[in-house]
């Protein structure tokens, strides 16, 4: 933003850690505005002082959208048909859903979340990811069958055995999601949001559950 105020030596500027302005720039914009803020709102301003504090120099912004890719669960990698809101209908009421910022969520893991407090979009992602390895735990702890086990087994039992893996496969898949680090710090800085992290709106890198690896390495494909 150009800048549009010079401000002289005594001007208020954050002599802290670049990282926690956003935090204590909002707090003031709040209360000398007499209201709260969006978890998500980031203060700009129009002066040349590094980090202001001057209310009357800040911006409020809140963007209407983030970046994810479209049509793919933030949570789980699945397809998404649904939007997951990240601030829940108690705490908004009806009144505020429309400017509630919602991300790309498959029914499943938008079910499992249900009614979570937290904005903050990792934490959502454990929480999701938690409840499906609660309710897929028995589905893990099955014998992956080798391809030598495979090939032991009859037609029947062999396709059976085929679709138990690939359901395993699909199941570490979801829990190991995403596999790139930086998606949600991304999708947020697309979105005008240069430290989601500052805001508490997702953790420095992202990453699914650590699980133990499977013990054998077949894929499934080969014998579909």
């Amino acid at each position: 933003m150009i800048a549009t105020k010079a401000h002289g030596p005594r001007s208020p500027r954050w002599q802290g850690r670049p990282r926690d302005y956003q935090a204590v720039a909002l707090g003031r914009y709040a209360e000398d505005h007499g209201r709260s803020v969006l978890p998500w709102s980031y203060i700009t301003t129009d002066c040349d002082v590094d980090l202001c504090l001057d209310v009357e120099c800040m911006t409020l912004n809140a963007p209407k959208a983030l970046a994810y890719p479209p049509g793919v669960c933030v949570y789980c990698g699945l397809p998404a048909g649904t939007k997951d809101h990240l601030l829940p209908a108690p705490m908004t009421g009806l009144a505020l859903r429309h400017i509630v910022l919602t991300v790309p969520a498959c029914g499943n893991c938008n079910s499992r979340i249900n009614d979570f407090p937290s904005p903050n979009v990792s934490d959502r992602r454990r929480k999701a990811q938690e409840s499906i390895l609660r309710s897929g735990k028995k589905l893990l702890e099955r014998p992956y069958k080798s391809g030598h086990e495979l090939r032991e087994l009859g037609p029947l039992l062999r396709s059976v055995a085929i679709k138990n893996n690939a359901k395993t496969d699909e199941l570490r898949a979801r829990l190991q999601w995403p596999d790139d680090p930086f998606f949600d710090v991304r999708a947020f800085q697309k979105a005008g949001i240069e430290d989601p992290v500052s805001l508490g709106m997702c953790d420095e890198f992202a990453k699914g559950l650590s699980l133990p690896p499977r013990h054998d390495s077949l894929k499934t494909a080969d014998w579909s």
